[in-house]
């Protein structure tokens, strides 16, 4: 798995020890066989004058099409450059300190405090049925699991507690898999939010979701990442009701906010960034 490290600031001395340090600036315990999911972990620093005109959240999905795993690793100076991207992004903040006597020693302590919960939820991408659970739309599936569990990761990406509060995730999304009929002929297991729609990440890419007005960059990005996990393919979950001759019809906020009704129909096509057809 080839994972990268995207930092930001717009403080020039750190800037230039990353371009100085780059892969360096990780800790050798952390480069060299330290049981991380990583086969490589590569360093970038964003260029804030890029000659593509890329904000750094622009950049970073850009990243992201290249590796399957991507962390972000913003000062507190420019906070605002992942400000609402808590669906998207692995994020840690540092806050350089005047009194610190060198740069090695300060990031070498912050990388070592998440990287272990950044390759532990890297993992998880690996893993279909982890993945999985991360993948569901965070505007359409019903669950107060799913709608605490950005701000969470954001919180905790420096502590211990991640992991747990990672695996606590998939344990309670996992308790709601089920298939629609107990002890029926067919198997076929779904994920149920609490509305009792029943979503199955199907197999086949024949839709796409959208990019043009009024999708937004957290439309597109969605399309791309999800908390720090890269997505490459254009599957979508299929949404229906538990009867089979039951039409689903709903209302629900697509992926820029919008709330309409969609329906009646046999099935919903809806995207990981919430794209709904």
């Amino acid at each position: 798995m080839k994972a990268a490290i995207v930092v930001g600031t717009n403080d020039p001395e750190i800037q230039n020890y990353f371009d100085d340090r780059q892969e360096a600036a990780i800790p050798k315990a952390y480069r060299e066989g330290s049981g991380l999911a990583f086969s490589s972990l590569k360093v970038f620093r964003f260029d804030p004058h890029n000659k593509d005109g890329l904000s750094y959240r622009e950049y970073v999905v850009r990243v992201s099409q290249r590796y399957d795993a991507v962390a972000c690793v913003v000062g507190v100076d420019v906070y605002d450059w992942v400000d609402g991207c808590e669906n998207l992004f692995f994020t840690t903040f540092f806050n350089f300190p005047g009194w610190q006597p060198n740069y090695q020693n300060f990031f070498s302590k912050h990388f070592s405090s998440w990287l272990k919960n950044f390759s532990e939820i890297a993992k998880a991408g690996g893993s279909q049925k982890q993945r999985t659970m991360l993948l569901l739309p965070v505007t359409a599936f019903d669950a107060d699991e799913l709608r605490a569990l950005p701000r969470l990761l954001k919180d905790h990406a420096t502590e211990g507690r991640f992991i747990r509060i990672l695996q606590s995730y998939f344990a309670s999304v996992g308790g709601r898999q089920t298939p629609k009929r107990k002890g029926g002929g067919d198997a076929t297991k779904f994920y149920v939010d609490d509305r009792r729609h029943f979503f199955q990440l199907g197999l086949e890419e024949h839709a796409e979701a959208g990019e043009l007005p009024p999708h937004d960059f957290f439309c597109r990005a969605g399309k791309f990442i999800r908390f720090g996990i890269s997505i490459k393919d254009k599957r979508h979950f299929n949404v229906t009701e538990e009867k089979p001759k039951d039409r689903i019809h709903i209302r629900l906020k697509n992926c820029h906010g919008q709330e309409d009704d969609y329906g009646p129909k046999t099935h919903l096509n809806i995207f990981p960034n919430g794209h709904i057809e």
